[in-house]
Order: structure tokens, then sequence, then C-alpha cells
């Protein structure tokens, strides 16, 4: 299927490596599928109850709806735009690497390094397994059930999880400062006493340093932003402060 138009396809068995590029308007539902760069470059796309595996899937592709699917691949959704993803399992490393306007509603996410370098990326009710250095880079707003590995330099919006094994904020980020270590911000001075008891120890004169988080936080904690900065990241009492909301 190559450069084709208005095609339903139900109940079917498929395996192409090179299936569905620079198509538009296609309809897949109730079937299996192997392939390789799937729906590459295509547009207007719906897959229904779907069992897909293989690499580089949904590449440089344009308002693409997935509903109730399992998708068991690598680099997915690298350079696409306006995606919504519901009720799904999505396996494999490099998740959505450079993607635009993707959405995903009650989604299962698996696998190492999603959602970097991502614009306007938005998960709701999600869960995550296997997912350390998440978000690089990325403009997001997540509401994360369950525990998430590791988050790495976000850039803007609001994640909120009910556990982060770890949170890692480098010299190259690309973020305003926050949780800096300093003792006159006011977020700073609203954190719960036991993790104050955690930074304690930590330089107070270290200002905007970005090195004022441990790598492991005490149990049932919030780290929310500076007042300067529009990232939030916040856990145990599921709200997110620094941005109104």
């Amino acid at each position: 299927l190559r450069e084709c138009r208005q095609i339903q396809i139900d109940n079917s068995d498929i395996h192409s490596l090179e299936f569905g590029w620079k198509c538009n308007d296609i309809q897949l539902s109730n079937s299996k599928i192997h392939a390789e760069y799937l729906f590459f470059d295509s547009r207007d796309v719906t897959l229904e109850n779907v069992r897909m595996s293989g690499k580089y899937s949904f590449q440089y592709m344009e308002n693409l709806t997935i509903r109730n699917s399992y998708l068991d691949t690598k680099d997915a959704f690298w350079h696409s735009k306006n995606i919504t993803v519901t009720g799904c399992t999505l396996k494999g490393e490099y998740l959505a690497w450079f993607s635009e306007g993707l959405t995903l509603i009650d989604c299962h996410i698996i696998g190492t390094q999603p959602f970097c370098y991502c614009k306007d990326l938005k998960l709701i009710n999600c869960t995550m397994e296997g997912t350390d250095l998440s978000f690089e880079y990325s403009d997001v707003d997540a509401d994360i059930r369950g525990h998430v590995d590791s988050i790495k330099n976000p850039r803007s919006g609001c994640i909120t999880v009910d556990s982060v094994g770890e949170i890692l904020m480098t010299n190259d980020t690309v973020m305003d400062c926050w949780m800096c270590g300093n003792r006159e911000c006011p977020t700073y001075q609203r954190l719960n006493d036991e993790w104050l008891e955690t930074v304690a120890e930590l330089d107070a004169d270290d200002d905007c340093g970005g090195g004022g988080i441990p790598p492991t936080p005490a149990r049932g904690w919030r780290v929310p932003a500076c007042d300067i900065s529009s990232t939030a990241l916040s856990s145990s009492g599921r709200g997110c402060e620094g941005r109104g909301g």
C-alpha cells in the first residue's frame, strides 16, 4: 500500500515492511500488522484494535488517531504532528522524539528515553514502565499514575507523578533555574519537613546552579517549581504549583 487514499482495512493479518507510505485517509481496524516505517509520511490515518510490531513507525505523519491497540515498536511518532492515542500500550525505546501535538490518554508506556524534544505533549491518566530519562527538552503537561524511573531536563509545563526515582537537571538544561537550593525562594520554603531534612546539607549559596536536587528524594514528596520558572514536577499530592494549577 503506497501513495493511496480512502482505504479501509478490517480483520486482516498484514506483513509488509513498507506499508502505507505517503497515504491519505486510511482506516485500519481489528487487524495485526508487522511493518517498518509504518505509514511513513501519511495523513489522516485511524487505527482501532490493532496489534502492531516493527520499528520506525508513524514517522513524519499528520492527523493520526489510534485507539485500543498494542504497539511494539521503536522510534515511533518521530517528527509527527497532531496525534491522539487512547487506551493503548506503547512498547519501545525513544518514543515520540521531535513530535508536536501528541496526546496520550489512558495509555501504558514502556521503554527507555521517551518523549524527548517534544512540543505540546500531553499525557492524561497514563502509566509508565522502564521509562528512564523521560521528557528531555520537552514542553509537557502530564498526569502520570504510578512510578517514573527518571525525568531529565524538561523544558516547560507540568508533570504530576505518584513517585519518581530520579530527577536530573544537568548543566546543559534549557530550563529556567528551579529548585536551586536558594533558601530565599518562597516555593523552596513550602517544601515539607522531610524534604527539607534531605536537602539541609546542600550549599545554600548555590544560586540557580541546578544542583539542589538530591538523586533520591524522600518518600511522599512534592517538587514544585521555583516561582520564576514555568515548569513544575510534583508527587504525592498530585498538584502542580508554579502555574496557577
